[in-house]
């Protein structure tokens, strides 16, 4: 590694760049813009996550949120700010957001507290029995993983992630919904 960063050095060349990153700077909306945007057509609804993705050649903000027993799928396309695709799905998140005292918006503020930077994935999920929220924030070149408590706020953990495009393309026309 010290080689290859020596050869790089030498060359003249920079380091790669994140894909992250690139997927950030073709993006015209933040995380937080697109969640809000999302749920406009909708009342009462509750983020559950959002992803910035790349599927297809464009990039797209993937948003679920909830609405009582109800959750929706709504993509944004990064560069128009448009909602490009629209979706009623099966998941039932109630109990998940019933249990939840913390929302994604609140654990996406406290994942920056800890990791200053720019968010790029955010999920409310069920973790050994407990409602945790998982923020990736993309700092120094590099993609953070931080886990924080949804009940009580806490930061439970925070990891330098390696797996960064772990999700693209993934459910683009599989018929998942969720």
């Amino acid at each position: 590694m010290k080689v290859m960063i020596a050869a790089i050095v030498a060359l003249g060349m920079s380091a790669p760049e994140h894909s992250f990153e690139k997927k950030l700077k073709e993006a015209k909306c933040t995380l937080t813009e697109a969640v809000e945007k999302a749920g406009k057509d909708l009342k009462d609804v509750q983020p559950i996550s959002a992803k910035l993705k790349q599927i297809k050649g464009k990039y797209l903000w993937d948003v679920r949120v909830a609405q009582g027993e109800k959750s929706f799928r709504r993509v944004l396309d990064a560069k128009s700010v448009e909602i490009v695709e629209k979706k009623n799905l099966k998941s039932n998140h109630a109990a998940l957001l019933a249990s939840a005292k913390v929302s994604l918006a609140k654990g996406i503020e406290i994942a920056l507290k800890k990791v200053p930077g720019k968010p790029v994935t955010a999920e409310m999920e069920v973790e050994n029995g407990k409602p945790v929220i998982e923020v990736k924030v993309l700092a120094d070149g590099k993609v953070f993983e931080v886990e924080v408590d949804a009940v009580s706020g806490a930061v439970l953990e925070v990891e330098e992630d390696d797996d960064e495009d772990d999700d693209d393309d993934d459910d683009a026309e599989d018929g998942d919904d969720d």
